[in-house]
């Protein structure tokens, strides 16, 4: 199944739907450092009125400015060298946001300032919810942080249409006039606070329900590249929740313990998400870096298999394979020319790679840690005329492997027609031959005991003839297909063959185990046919050995100096195996898995 390939931090260049041209990247960044600077020099105010957390200890003074500021430069770090702008913009709306409720205790300040940072405030846990939603890159997810932005806008709109700050006995977080109040509505503006609260809380939950349910869905390969951000976004899922809860139950004032202590836990949980993001940015350009060599190594020498095994260690992800799309029937291959099926598994994405309008390569991966455009953003014209010459390359070799199994298939369909002859031959002929011999013999014991000496001559000879005739059909049937070897397996056919040989053959280490019906007689004919051409005057034992060795059934036959017949080493080449002369003898190695 095919996921939405998401934003992610991951290691990936930046795709064609990057954010815009160099200059709008400058100027976010240069109105970010104007902003970071007035909220360093001129938050919090210096006021007998306590109407911000950082008025009320140098701590949280301290802790805040770290946080908020923390986040505007990795939200600018991340427009620049991030895998995704979006993330990037979250990251600076976190960071102007974390400052709003200062803005808006801004005593003697502009009111249109207060009163839009008041508005602004409540947007925080949206923000870190969008950040998520970056990572998951589902449309239902991007549906929930749109829904939550008009619901907490609304919300915070008409808040500050009907609360008048002059109402507030605590003076939290201002006490001075605010220029976008319409109508006092003390009541209603206790009602929309509650709803506001407990809109953050519930925002809050669901970035920790999200993140918690990321975490465990997520491939092991992607938990190594998200867990640590995940983890994270749920940090501050929990701290923004204890604060909508706070905010339900109690009167916030920066002068209360309960208050105080959540808000350096806040602080504290984002900075350790900026923290965070800047290991996450700086691991995306290292492997941005990994991908550019990989795509100048495409363009100067591709071995079969380069691409994917660099992508592999680049991403971490060993499941990752590239497939060649080869022919007109939706045929795909890999690198070593192994046909494979070109859906889509599970939990996996297909990215295809081009060249013109052609697909040369597609790229089946984690979504986690590749997205769909990082590749063809690195590879240039060179790289991919590499690809489609690797793509040229496993083709060529997905040919020689059909003709190799076309070879099998005739292997194992002669096989098949050796061993129903043979069959035939044991439930026709032979039982034909003795039902005609049972009959000679009834005849002849009546000729004997009627005294009809000729008769009883003629019937012995008849039977000697029957006898000779089951004889030859044995032998023929055995030279057609061994019933031993499909019955009881190679070992035991060996046996039955020594007994039979004329040229003495001394079976040592023969295994017992099965293999294939056509790899089990191929390595029996090879032995046979030795038996059968060494000279059995004055003939020295033949040495067998048949054992497993690294995948292959390895048999040899020392002591056999003659040749091994064409159709027995086609027969071996034919499964894939190999039949070699060696200084003492013969061997043959047949792969059985």
């Amino acid at each position: 199944m095919t996921r939405a390939a998401p934003i992610a931090w991951g290691p990936v260049a930046r795709g064609p739907g990057a954010w815009g041209p160099a200059a709008q990247r400058i100027g976010v960044t240069g109105v970010t450092a104007v902003y970071a600077a007035l909220a360093a020099t001129q938050l919090p105010p210096n006021e007998p009125l306590v109407t911000t957390y950082g008025a009320a200890s140098a701590t949280a003074q301290a802790a805040g400015l770290l946080a908020g500021l923390s986040l505007l430069v990795v939200g600018s770090l991340a427009l620049w060298f991030g895998p995704s702008t979006v993330a990037g913009v979250m990251l600076l709306g976190a960071g102007v946001g974390w400052f709003a409720p200062d803005w808006a205790g801004w005593e003697g300040g502009p009111a249109l300032v207060r009163g839009v940072a008041t508005v602004m405030a409540p947007f925080l846990p949206v923000l870190l919810l969008g950040l998520l939603a970056t990572m998951v890159g589902t449309l239902a997810a991007r549906r929930i942080v749109v829904t939550s932005a008009v619901v907490v806008g609304v919300l915070a709109a008409v808040l500050v249409a009907v609360d008048d700050p002059f109402l507030d006995p605590l003076c939290w977080p201002t006490c001075s006039e605010s220029a976008l109040l319409v109508s006092s509505r003390p009541a209603a503006a206790d009602v929309l606070g509650q709803l506001l609260a407990a809109t953050w809380a519930a925002l809050g939950v669901a970035a920790v329900a999200g993140a918690t349910r990321r975490l465990v869905s997520a491939s092991v390969v992607a938990r190594r590249w998200e867990g640590a951000l995940l983890g994270a976004i749920a940090l501050v899922g929990v701290a923004e929740a204890v604060y909508g809860l706070a905010s339900l139950t109690r009167v916030e004032s920066a002068e209360d313990p309960v208050f105080a202590g959540i808000y350096l836990g806040r602080a504290a949980a984002w900075s350790v998400l900026a923290l965070v993001s800047v290991w996450a940015t700086s691991r995306h350009l290292i492997r941005r870096q990994a991908l550019s060599r990989l795509a100048a190594e495409l363009e100067t020498a591709s071995d079969p298999g380069s691409l994917a095994a660099t992508l592999r260690s680049v991403t971490g992800d060993r499941a990752l394979d590239v497939h060649y799309p080869v022919g007109r029937d939706g045929l795909h291959v890999t690198a070593d020319g192994g046909s494979v099926a070109p859906a889509t598994p599970e939990r996996r994405t297909a990215t295809p790679l081009r060249r013109g309008d052609r697909t040369v390569a597609v790229v089946m991966h984690d979504p986690a840690v590749l997205p769909v455009d990082a590749l063809d953003e690195v590879l240039g014209p060179a790289a991919r005329l590499a690809l489609e010459n690797e793509r040229l390359a496993a083709e060529r070799l997905a040919r020689i492997h059909d003709v190799q199994e076309s070879r099998r298939r005739i292997v194992a369909t002669g096989d098949d027609a050796r061993r129903r002859l043979e069959r035939d031959r044991h439930d026709g002929a032979q039982q034909s031959l003795l039902a005609l011999s049972y009959l000679l013999r009834l005849s002849r014991a009546s000729a004997l005991a009627s005294g009809q000496a000729v008769a009883v001559t003629e019937l012995d000879r008849g039977l000697r003839g029957v006898a000779g005739a089951l004889d030859d059909l044995r032998d023929l049937a055995h030279g057609i297909h061994p019933a031993v070897l499909s019955e009881a397996g190679l070992a035991v056919a060996l046996r039955s063959l020594a007994e039979r040989s004329k040229v003495p053959l001394e079976l040592d280490e023969v295994t017992t185990e099965r293999f294939d019906p056509s790899v089990e007689l191929a390595a029996y004919s090879v032995v046979r046919e030795a038996a059968e051409r060494a000279d059995p005057v004055g003939a020295q034992p033949l040495a067998v050995r048949a054992g497993r060795l690294d995948g292959l059934l390895q048999v040899t036959v020392d002591g056999y100096r003659g040749d091994v017949p064409a159709e027995i080493a086609d027969r071996v080449g034919a499964l894939g195996g190999h039949l070699a002369p060696t200084a003492t003898g013969v061997r043959v190695e047949l792969p059985c898995g």
